[in-house]
């Protein structure tokens, strides 16, 4: 039988023209990825290790290497750190040592403008038109003609301590100007014009306000400045890097360093209350810093501000003039050794509390009855600031109560005339008139009782038995309880002796007198105890019930 090899060929053509996989192309098949190790490589230099001597010290430094792993890098801890350009320390400040380096620096960015500020310097010009002007980054190569003229003119202006409205870049560049130059114009006049600009533009331009506080400061570092002294301290930012360098103490006592904690290290702030309104924020003002200097006067006394708190000084290292156009001769690395008040949460705890108290008293001065919640004051705290007080805010006299007189009580008023002996004598005549026949009519009335007063033996009624009246209650004193000597304290107007009894427990005397109040709400259906103007009193209506109690 003939097999037709060439028909089986084009069947199976026809075939394949319908099978997918003929047309796709064919998938490389792939092997898996090692898997890399993620265990640490130690990698030893024993050459490099052996010609060290025994007395280096290494640290090792992790870094990112090899299949996947850790490289440990051996670094000695005796390298050599770059020496400072000059130190120096700073007298009567939280800021404690300076540290000036200068940062290295191989780049020529900004040589043009350095040229062009020495180019300007002296030059004036006349009154000019204003021209606006805006750029992210101003350059003196930026400015056109007129530009160029009422910058000279606004700068001119602010050396004279005139600062007239201008753009915002027109400051920028004047700013930057002073940042650069240095020592190539008089640095107290350099200091003096960015304090000034800050003054005068920080509330309408932010960016000022943030940036120009941190620069000041370092410019004032740099060249050894004292920090500047027009600045107000309710005025530095939260966000200033150098709060503690900026203050210094030019007073006597501790009333600046009360302002500073008010300002910075506060969990309260007391000029935002309520109550501090009005006639009462002057009270407000006058005593809550006045209080609080004496408070750290107190934990002040083994040396050093607040040194009674346990702080210690921090450390902090920053390239100057960040994000300033600066060239590279401008560029400079400050450390600072501090103390970091400002950032201390439980000194901002402490203070907060410390205020809190001072506010109760002040409102306690002017009836307020409603309290701050205080946790954070141990007893030598709130016994000063009682005493300071107590000392300080003359204890307000109680206005006399008025009675309420009713229009009928004028009806029962008696007549006023002369003394009269004959009008006596007719009076009491006239009384014993009437006392005869009062006594007459009784009389019949018993008579007349007598014979009706025998019962029926068919109709009798129980007489009704009277319970003699018994001594009057004493369930106040009783419920009282453990409360009661502080009440008694309280009677006698002992403010030592309720102090004494609120420390012993552990609580406050608001809370005891809340404790105190509710009882006698409960036991007479009135509080007890009032707020007199910083002291408490016994409300006069109950003082009766304390006049035998004190034994």
């Amino acid at each position: 039988m003939h097999d037709n090899g060439g028909g089986n060929s084009r069947k199976k053509e026809l075939d394949d023209f319908w099978n997918i996989d003929m047309i796709v192309p064919k998938r490389k098949t792939q092997k898996p990825a090692p898997r890399r190790s993620t265990e640490t490589v130690e990698i030893t230099v024993s050459s490099v290790l052996e010609s060290l001597t025994d007395d280096k010290v290494f640290k090792s430094e992790k870094l990112s290497g090899g299949e996947g792993g850790v490289i440990k890098k051996y670094i000695s801890e005796n390298t050599p750190q770059p020496e400072p350009l000059y130190s120096y320390s700073l007298q009567n400040s939280l800021v404690h040592n300076v540290r000036v380096y200068k940062k290295p620096s191989n780049y020529a960015y900004y040589e043009n403008f350095y040229r062009d500020a020495l180019k300007y310097l002296n030059e004036k010009s006349d009154k000019a038109e204003r021209a606006p002007f805006f750029s992210y980054v101003p350059q003196y190569d930026q400015l056109n003609p007129a530009q160029l003229a009422y910058y000279l003119y606004f700068r001119e202006q602010a050396r004279s301590g005139n600062y007239i409205d201008a753009d915002y870049s027109y400051i920028m560049l004047y700013i930057y100007e002073i940042l650069n130059l240095g020592d190539k114009m008089d640095l107290s006049f350099g200091q003096s014009q960015l304090c000034g600009l800050w003054n005068a533009y920080r509330e309408k331009h932010g960016a000022i306000g943030r940036q120009l506080s941190d620069w000041m400061c370092e410019y004032s570092l740099i060249n050894r400045l004292p920090p500047p002294s027009d600045i107000e301290i309710r005025n530095i930012p939260r966000e200033c890097v150098y709060k503690e360098y900026l203050l210094v103490n030019r007073g006597v006592g501790y009333d600046y360093y009360a302002e500073a904690l008010l300002a910075f290290s506060s969990a309260y702030d007391f000029r935002r209350s309520k109550f501090a309104t009005g006639e009462r924020s002057a009270v407000f003002e006058k005593y809550i810093p006045a209080a609080l200097s004496a408070c750290i006067a107190h934990l002040s006394t083994s040396g050093g501000v607040l040194s009674g708190v346990g702080f210690n000084d921090s450390t902090i290292s920053r390239d100057a003039y960040i994000g300033a156009l600066c060239s590279h001769r401008a560029k400079y690395k400050i450390e600072l050794d501090y103390c970091s008040f400002s950032r201390t949460n439980d000194l901002r705890y402490l203070v907060g509390d410390i205020v809190k108290y001072s506010e109760n008293k002040i409102r306690a001065y002017f009836g307020i009855k409603s309290r701050l919640s205080c946790y954070s004051l141990d007893s030598d705290i709130r016994e000063l600031l009682d005493n300071f007080f107590d000392t300080h805010l003359v204890k307000r006299s109680r206005p006399a109560r008025k009675e309420k007189r009713e229009e009928y009580d004028a009806l029962y008023e008696l007549p006023t005339k002369p003394l009269s002996l004959s009008d006596a004598s007719r009076i009491e005549e006239e009384s014993w008139e009437t006392t005869r026949s009062l006594v007459e009519a009784f009389d019949e009335e018993e008579s007349d009782a007598e014979q009706d007063s025998v019962p029926s033996t068919e109709n009798s009624i129980a007489e009704e038995t009277v319970a003699p009246a018994s001594e009057e209650d004493d369930g106040l004193l009783n419920a009282l309880g453990e409360l009661l000597p502080f009440v008694l304290a309280v009677y006698r107007g002992d403010g030592a002796a309720q102090r004494k009894f609120a420390q012993e427990r552990g609580r406050m005397s608001d809370s005891i007198v809340d404790s105190i109040n509710e009882i006698s709400a409960d036991t007479i259906g009135d509080i007890l105890i009032e707020d007199d103007g910083g002291a408490y009193r016994i409300v006069e209506d109950y003082e009766f019930y304390f006049e035998a109690s004190e034994d």
